[in-house]
């Protein structure tokens, strides 16, 4: 199943909405988070680890490119 949804959260909400969305993913799921420096894709992934049980710290991809 593919979306293509732009959806806006605070902080708090982010991190509800990751956490919950972690615990339903399954092995082979795949998403893609796109957008600017600054947009929030590391925290979303940051929060999102933490539902999917991940306990080490998710470091930006584009922070160790640079």
């Amino acid at each position: 199943m593919c979306y293509n949804k732009i959806m806006k959260f605070n902080e708090e909400e982010m991190l509800q909405f990751a956490q919950k969305l972690g615990r339903k993913l399954e092995a082979q799921d795949v998403i893609v988070l796109t957008g600017e420096l600054g947009a929030g894709k590391t925290t979303f992934t940051q929060f999102l680890a933490k539902g999917l049980g991940v306990k080490r710290h998710v470091n930006s991809p584009t922070f160790t490119i640079m």
